[in-house]
């Protein structure tokens, strides 16, 4: 500050000599005011770009002493730290505690002895087993972790045995012809007949659902599919000549009926074998076949009414008389139509 207040003296002194000097007084006043502002503002000016200077090369210095990999060290790492569960703060806690245990007791010069604890009367715990109880120490998250069996989802597919599927597609089929669905009882019971080949079951749904169409064709084809598959015959041979019967297909109902054995036709087998051979123009073989009806029913009027028919054809009046006469006399199970009939021919033949 004192150069600065002499150089403002010499300033007023050179301004004094001036003035005083011829043409002094051409100077304008605004133009020494300016000077002065002039002259203040430039150490001021000069001594702020010092001070800049200054500044930077402190800084410099200071960063040029760090060396880079105290400066990266420096610099803290900012890591997410994972967040411990009640457990493992439990954990930790215990074994920092064990661990300051140890170290407070490896100071004291003792025999490498722990004091006793309060209460306690036994010897102490030497500091090797303290160790190696605070080494082996786990959090119980992981001995529990350890300790529990690993759950395990298992997905086992069960096969089904074959007749466990045969019954099944059975249900499958009976359930849904009672909900009257035929399209998905006839797929299921395809399916049986598939599997089971030698089953008689599924030729016998198959032709009943086809015979209840109104398709006999479709319900012999089942028929004769299974009984060329090995099915049984004593259960698809009725089915099949009942549904030649239908159709008036005589023939073809007598060749059915001979794949049975005699001793397996039962009555309906029977009577349709008669009625077969009668409308043949069997007229013998049928008193033969009624006769055995006959013999097995006796009280029904039908079979009588058969064989008088035929005898009547073959031209045995005396006996087809007898026989019109007891088919009425045991008549209840005959219509009014067929006892009208019956008495018609008697008295034709009388």
């Amino acid at each position: 500050m004192s150069v600065i207040n002499q150089m403002l003296k010499d300033l007023d002194q050179r301004q004094l000599a001036a003035q005083s000097q011829p043409g002094a007084s051409q100077l304008l006043p605004s133009q020494s005011v300016v000077r002065r502002w002039w002259l203040l503002l430039l150490p001021v000016g000069i001594l702020v770009v010092l001070l800049w200077f200054w500044s930077q090369w402190s800084a410099g210095s200071q960063q040029a002493q760090l060396s880079p990999a105290a400066m990266a060290a420096a610099v803290p790492t900012l890591t997410a730290e994972p967040e411990l569960s009640f457990e493992q703060n439990e954990a930790e806690l215990s074994l920092l505690v064990a661990t300051e245990a140890v170290i407070e007791s490896s100071k004291e010069p003792k025999s490498g002895l722990l004091p006793d604890p309060i209460g306690s009367t036994g010897p102490a715990t030497p500091p090797q087993a303290v160790q190696a109880m605070v080494a082996e120490q786990k959090p119980q998250h992981a001995v529990d972790a350890a300790e529990a069996p690993q759950a395990q989802l298992k997905i086992e597919r069960v096969e089904l045995s074959a007749v466990e599927q045969q019954q099944r597609l059975r249900q499958q089929a009976l359930e849904a012809e009672q909900a009257g669905r035929p399209d998905a009882a006839r797929a299921a019971w395809q399916q049986l007949q598939a599997q089971a080949p030698q089953q008689p079951e599924a030729y016998q749904a198959l032709a009943r659902m086809a015979q209840q169409a109104g398709y006999e064709a479709g319900s012999q084809y089942w028929l004769q599919l299974g009984l060329a598959q090995g099915a049984d015959a004593s259960q698809l041979v009725p089915l099949l000549a009942a549904s030649y019967g239908r159709q008036q297909l005589w023939a073809q109902a007598l060749q059915a009926l001979s794949q049975m054995h005699e001793s397996g036709l039962r009555t309906a087998e029977l009577a349709l074998r008669a009625t077969a051979w009668q409308q043949l123009g069997e007229h013998q073989a049928a008193v033969v076949a009624f006769e055995q009806l006959a013999r097995l029913e006796p009280q029904q009027g039908r079979w009588w009414l058969g064989m008088a028919i035929s005898s009547d054809a073959l031209g045995q009046r005396s006996m087809a008389v007898a026989q019109f006469q007891r088919s009425l006399q045991l008549g209840n199970d005959l219509n009014p139509a067929t006892k009208e009939y019956i008495r018609q021919r008697l008295q034709e033949l009388n």
